[in-house]
C-alpha cells in the first residue's frame, strides 16, 4: 500500500467519523434513549461497513479505526458544540405536538 492510499483512507475515515458525530448530536436530545441509542448503533454499524468495505475495499486496518474515533471526537469538540443548540431545539419543536397529544390521552385515561 503506498502513503497517499493511506492518507486518502484515513481522510475518509476522519470524515465518515464526523458524520457518525453530527448523526450523534441530532439524535441525542431524543428521548426515551433506547431509541435514540438504538438509531446510533444502526448509523454506527452502516459507516463501519462503509468504511470497511467502500472505502478500505476489505483491507481494514486499525489506524483507520482510529480515524473514526478522532472523526468523532474532533466534530464533538469543534462544530459539534456550535450545532447542540439547534439540535435541541429542534427535537423540541418537532416533539411538541406528540406531546400535547399524550397529554389529552392521558386526561381521558384518567
Amino acid at each position: 500500500m503506498t502513503p497517499a492510499v493511506a492518507l486518502t483512507r484515513f481522510m475518509w475515515s476522519l470524515a465518515l467519523g464526523m458524520a457518525l458525530g453530527l448523526w450523534f448530536g441530532f439524535i441525542r436530545p431524543i428521548r426515551p434513549r433506547f431509541v435514540g441509542d438504538l438509531l446510533f448503533l444502526i448509523f454506527s454499524g452502516w459507516i463501519w461497513l462503509q468504511l470497511t468495505f467502500a472505502v478500505c475495499e476489505g483491507d481494514l486496518r486499525m489506524g483507520y479505526l482510529f480515524g473514526l474515533f478522532v472523526g468523532v471526537i474532533l466534530w464533538h469538540k469543534g462544530p459539534g458544540r456550535i450545532i447542540a443548540p439547534i439540535f435541541s431545539l429542534f427535537w423540541r419543536i418537532f416533539s411538541l405536538p406528540f406531546k400535547k397529544i399524550s397529554e389529552f390521552f392521558k386526561k381521558i385515561l384518567k
